[in-house]
């Protein structure tokens, strides 16, 4: 099995360069899941920060044209849910998540 062999070679490796014992398998998900959950093929899963559909809540309640927009297409609106995010000015987190 090919992960497995290569989930073998990323613990030796971290173990003898780093001395971090990296525990095995390493951790997966699909491709679709990946865009499900996160918007992109290749998240950064340490923060623990997945896309919230907000579909519902924003369909027939919402002003902003491009919501509107992409819902009257067919389309779905996300959000990203950010714990005790009232606690972060929009400098804050422009700064943390840089575009």
């Amino acid at each position: 099995d090919v992960r497995a062999l290569l989930d073998g070679y990323v613990k030796l490796i971290w173990k003898e360069v780093l001395g971090v014992d990296v525990p095995t398998p390493l951790p997966q998900i699909t491709y679709a899941e990946a865009m499900e959950k996160y918007g992109i093929d290749r998240p950064d899963l340490r923060f623990g920060l997945p896309l919230t559909d907000c579909t519902a809540l924003m369909r027939d309640r919402v002003d902003f044209v491009v919501f509107k927009n992409a819902l009257a297409a067919g389309g779905i609106v996300k959000a990203l849910y950010i714990p005790d995010g009232k606690a972060f000015s929009r400098k804050d987190l422009d700064k943390s998540f840089p575009a």
